[in-house]
């Protein structure tokens, strides 16, 4: 990793959440990040509070609207930190079914539109020797990883857009936006590919991959690459979908920003909506 080193971070957070109104809620409760690095290891506590607003959304699911705050203490080996986000989220009540309004698919039909989000285990290795990166998260950070220095993993978001009955297209798309002692970083990662039903829920894929770089002070750069994957993909619950995926992909070396080729294993899961 090239800017942190050998690290292993940890997240943790809870929280209360109060409903103020039907819709509308407000939270607060604690974070905790666990750090190792080069042999040493520090603990930060923080705390955290939100407002959101809450609405049905699609076959039983419901989704929302939330602007939350992050504040960290200064630890040992790390800096205070403020976080600030506007997030949109999607949730379903456990163990409710959804009543079923419409017909069945047909069955032959092996593909559905559909929207979903992905993460897991990435391992990055750089060809010719220097730093490995490796990450477990969910939702997966598939573009941030580039913002750390290696451009490499299946981006958080996909789509599935059937266009015959075994084939599919799957655009992916990660934006991450980091900002520290005045230097700010813009990583973008934009995959493409199209996947193959092979048999039962079997499929495989295969496309390309470019990441987008911009620092403060300097030009903006793109990192090109190809990607291949094989899954298996499966009802989840009651309107949503779910995959097991392997993918491999493989960034060409970047000489105007310094990064060698890089070759990526991920072991990702992914959850899926239907796009209707």
């Amino acid at each position: 990793m090239s800017l942190l080193g050998d690290a292993s971070l940890f997240q943790l957070g809870v929280r209360g959440d109060y409903a103020l109104t039907p819709k509308v809620y407000a939270a607060a409760g604690g974070a905790l990040n666990w750090l190792e690095t080069n042999g040493q290891h520090e603990t930060q506590l923080g705390v955290s509070a939100a407002l959101g607003y809450r609405f049905g959304f699609t076959r039983g699911l419901r989704a929302r609207v939330e602007a939350n705050v992050l504040f960290f203490g200064k630890a040992k080996l790390l800096s205070p930190a403020n976080v600030y986000s506007l997030e949109f989220g999607v949730s379903k009540q456990v163990g409710m079914r959804s009543r079923t309004t419409g017909p069945a698919p047909a069955s032959n039909r092996v593909w559905q539109s559909m929207f979903g989000v992905q993460g897991g285990y990435t391992r990055s290795h750089a060809v010719g020797g220097g730093s490995d990166l490796t990450a477990v998260s969910i939702p997966g950070r598939g573009g941030a990883i580039s913002v750390l220095g290696t451009p490499a993993g299946p981006p958080v978001l996909f789509a599935i857009l059937p266009i015959a009955r075994k084939i599919a297209i799957e655009p992916g798309l990660d934006i991450t936006r980091l900002q520290t002692s005045g230097t700010t970083i813009f990583g973008g990662n934009v995959s493409a590919r199209v996947n193959y039903a092979v048999s039962g829920g079997w499929y495989a894929g295969a496309g390309g991959n470019l990441v987008y770089l911009k620092t403060s002070g300097t030009s903006a750069e793109t990192a090109k690459g190809v990607n291949v994957a094989w899954g298996y993909h499966f009802p989840l619950l009651s309107g949503l979908g779910g995959r097991f995926e392997i993918a491999y992909t493989m960034m060409a070396h970047n000489t105007k920003l310094g990064l060698p080729a890089t070759n990526t294993l991920a072991l990702q899961f992914g959850a899926m909506m239907p796009l209707r």
